[in-house]
C-alpha cells in the first residue's frame, strides 16, 4: 500500500456520523476498527502508533510551523505537535483527513491545519513557508514524479526537511502488519533493485536530491527494521544512536559479518534523512541530555541507543562513567496516554523501592518537564533483557525462577476471607470494562460464566494482597550473565494491593507463548491443562501458590479468569482496544 491507501466508504461515513454525534476519538476509533477487515485493522494500527515518531527527537529543538506529507492517520503527527510545532497536514479532501483533525483536537489540544494534496500530484505551497517539512510517505508515483515531489516538499522548508523512504537495495520489506516482514526472493530482490516500483532509492540518490534542494547539512539514519514498523533508529553517518545487538543477534554470523564490512547503510530497508539549510542547532536529544546532566549533577550520558517503543514513547539509552553516573534510560512520551503511564510508573517505582528494598527497581532520577519535553529519567540497569537471552534456555529458567520467588515475597496484607464487598470493589469494575469491549456474543457468555465462577469459588476463601506488577514478562526483566534478576522494569500497570499469584501466571503464559510460538489462548490452555509446561514453570506455579497462602481452588479460578485480568489491564493502558481482542487472542 502507498500513502494513498484509504478506508472503505462505509467506514468513512460511519466515522463522520460518530464525530457529528459527539463520540470521543477513542470510542469512535474502536467503533470504526470493528467494521474493518482484519488486515486493514493491522495496517491502521501500524499507522496510528505514535512511537513511530521517535525520530523527531533528532530535529532542532525549536517550535514553528511544520508541513506533514504522509498518511493522515500517521502517529508522527501527534509526536510533532507534542514538540510544540503548529502542524499542517497535506492530504486529499475527505473524511480521512477529518479523522486526523478529530484525533489532533483530543490528543494534542492543538488545531491541525490542512492543505489540499493528493499523493502522485504536485504540491502547491509557497517556497520556504514552513520551518520544517516532513515527507513520511507519498513516493511511488514513478521516479520523475517522486523526484519532483521531493523537490517541491523540500522547497517549502525554511530550516529543516525530513524524508523517510525505502532503500531499493533493502533486504526486507514491511508486509503491512505489526512485526510482519517479507524477505524477497533473489529474483524479486534483483527486479526491485534494477527497477524499483514503490519509490525506493539509494542513500546517495536521496542525499543528492536534498543537496540540490539547498540543504547543505544532511544527517542519515535507518529506522529499523522498516520505516513503517521500526523499533530502533540507527545513525548511518555518526557513532550513535546505534543498533542494540543482544546475545541472540550476535549469533547471526552473516548479519554481523555484513555489519563489520560496512554493508548496513547499503542494505537497510529504509532511510531517514534530515536536511538543514544552515548548520543545525542542538537537537531535542542534545538539549535534553544537557539539561539532565545539569539537573542530576552527573556527567552527561553518552547516547548509545534510540528506541521507538510500541507503547508510544521514544527511549534514549546512554552510557555513563566507570561509576555508572550518566548511565540513564530516558523516556519521552509521544502520546498523552503514554505520558500518563510514565507518571504511574514513576509513582509505583518509587513506592516499591521504599517498601521492598530487596526488589531491584531502577532508581527514578527525574520525572517532569525538562527542555520543553515531558521526561522520565531512570538509572540504567546493567545486564540484558531476558527477552534477548532466548539463546540460553537454562539461563532463562534460572532468571524466571528468581523472578517468581521475588514476587512471591511481596505481601502487603496477610490472607483473609475474600468478601462480596471485595468483589464489588476489586473485580466488578474490571469485568464491566472488559464486557463493554467484548464485541462477540461468545465472549460475553464466557464473561458471564467467569463472573459466576469467581463469585462462587473466590468469595469466602483466604486471599492475600500483594504488590502486583500486572505485566510481568521477559522484556520487563533485566538479568545478569548468571540469570539473576538485576532490574524489574515498567511499573506503569502496577497495583499496590493487588490479587496474588496472577503475576506468576502471566509470566508463565507469556514465556510459553514467546518461546513456543502460537497464541495467548493456546499458552493459557496449556497452563490450565498442566501439559507441556517448562519444568521451572510447573514447579514455580505450585511453590508460588503456597507462598502466598492461596488454596488450590482459588488459584484455579484465578487461572481460569486470566484472560479477563489481562484485558482489564489493557483497558487501563492501551490507547484503544483492538476489535474483538479477547476473541482474537484467546478464542473466547
Amino acid at each position: 500500500m502507498s500513502a494513498g491507501w484509504s478506508l472503505p466508504a462505509p467506514a468513512l461515513e460511519l466515522a463522520r456520523e460518530l464525530r457529528a454525534g459527539g463520540a470521543s476519538w477513542r470510542a469512535g476509533l474502536e467503533r470504526l476498527l470493528a467494521e474493518l477487515d482484519p488486515q486493514l485493522v493491522e495496517r491502521c494500527r501500524l499507522e496510528l502508533k505514535e512511537g513511530r515518531g521517535a525520530w523527531t527527537l533528532g530535529l532542532e529543538a525549536r517550535g514553528g510551523r511544520a508541513l506533514f506529507l504522509g498518511h493522515p492517520l500517521s502517529g508522527t503527527l501527534t509526536a510533532l505537535a507534542r514538540h510544540g510545532l503548529d502542524v499542517t497536514l497535506a492530504a486529499a479532501p475527505g473524511e480521512l483527513r477529518e479523522l486526523a483533525r478529530w484525533r489532533a483536537a483530543e490528543r494534542t489540544a492543538r488545531a491541525l491545519e490542512l492543505v489540499d494534496w493528493r499523493p502522485g500530484t504536485d504540491l502547491d505551497v509557497a517556497q520556504r513557508s514552513f520551518d520544517l517539512v516532513v515527507l513520511e510517505s507519498g513516493l511511488g508515483a514513478g521516479r520523475a514524479a517522486d523526484q519532483r515531489l521531493v523537490a517541491q516538499a523540500a522547497g517549502a522548508a525554511r530550516r529543516q526537511f525530513a524524508l523517510l523512504a525505502d532503500n531499493r537495495f533493502g533486504y526486507k520489506r514491511s508486509a503491512g502488519g505489526r512485526g510482519v516482514f517479507r524477505l524477497p526472493t533473489p529474483f524479486e530482490y534483483l527486479r526491485d533493485a534494477l527497477a524499483p516500483r514503490e519509490g525506493q532509492g539509494t542513500l546517495a540518490g536521496f542525499r543528492g536530491e536534498l543537496g540540490r534542494a539547498g540543504f547543505q547539512h544532511v544527517r542519515a539514519a535507518a529506522p529499523y527494521p522498516h520505516r513503517l514498523d521500526h523499533a530502533q533508529l540507527a545513525a548511518l553517518d555518526a557513532p550513535a544512536p546505534r543498533l542494540v545487538l543482544g546475545p541472540h543477534e550476535r549469533r547471526n554470523k552473516l548479519k554481523l559479518a555484513g555489519r563489520a564490512l560496512g554493508l548496513f547503510p547499503h542494505l537497510t530497508p529504509s532511510f531517514l534523512l534530515i536536511g538543514s539549510r544552515a548548520a543545525p542547532e542542538p537537537s531535542h536529544v542534545e538539549r535534553l541530555l544537557d539539561a539532565l546532566a545539569e539537573r542530576s549533577g552527573e556527567p552527561r550520558g553518552e547516547l548509545e541507543h534510540l528506541i521507538a517503543t510500541g507503547g508510544g514513547a521514544a527511549l534514549l539509552m546512554t552510557r555513563g562513567d566507570a561509576q555508572g553516573r550518566g548511565a540513564w534510560v530516558v523516556h519521552v512520551p509521544l502520546s498523552p496516554r503514554k505520558a500518563e503511564l510514565l507518571r504511574r510508573h514513576a509513582q509505583h517505582a518509587r513506592g516499591v523501592r521504599q517498601r521492598f528494598p530487596q526488589l531491584p527497581v531502577p532508581e527514578i532520577l527525574f520525572d517532569g518537564t525538562l527542555a520543553g519535553l515531558d521526561v522520565l529519567c531512570e538509572r540504567r540497569v546493567p545486564g540484558w533483557s531476558a527477552a534477548q537471552r532466548r539463546d540460553d534456555p537454562a539461563l532463562l529458567a534460572r532468571a524466571f525462577t528468581h523472578a517468581a520467588r521475588i514476587f512471591s515475597e511481596l505481601l502487603v496484607a496477610a490472607p483473609r476471607p475474600f468478601t462480596s464487598e471485595d468483589f464489588e470493589r476489586e473485580l466488578a469494575p474490571r469485568l464491566a470494562s472488559v464486557r463493554a469491549k467484548a464485541g462477540v456474543p461468545g465472549t460475553l457468555a464466557w464473561l458471564d460464566h467467569i463472573e459466576i465462577e469467581l463469585r462462587r469459588r473466590l468469595i469466602g476463601r483466604a486471599v492475600a494482597r500483594v504488590q502486583a506488577h500486572s505485566d510481568l514478562r521477559a522484556k520487563h526483566l533485566q538479568i545478569d550473565e548468571h540469570g539473576a534478576v538485576t532490574g524489574v522494569l515498567d511499573w506503569s500497570t502496577a497495583d499496590a494491593a493487588g490479587l496474588p499469584y496472577l503475576d506468576l501466571v502471566h509470566l508463565v503464559i507469556h514465556e510459553h507463548k514467546d518461546a513456543r510460538g502460537g497464541t495467548s489462548g493456546a499458552a493459557w490452555r496449556t497452563l490450565l491443562a498442566r501439559r507441556d509446561l517448562a519444568p521451572w514453570a510447573a514447579a514455580e506455579l505450585e511453590r508460588g501458590r503456597q507462598a502466598v497462602g492461596l488454596d488450590t481452588e482459588a488459584a484455579r479460578v484465578l487461572e481460569e479468569a486470566y484472560p479477563m485480568f489481562v484485558a482489564a489491564v489493557g483497558e487501563r493502558s492501551w490507547d484503544f482496544t483492538p476489535p474483538r481482542w479477547l476473541h482474537r487472542s484467546f478464542g473466547l
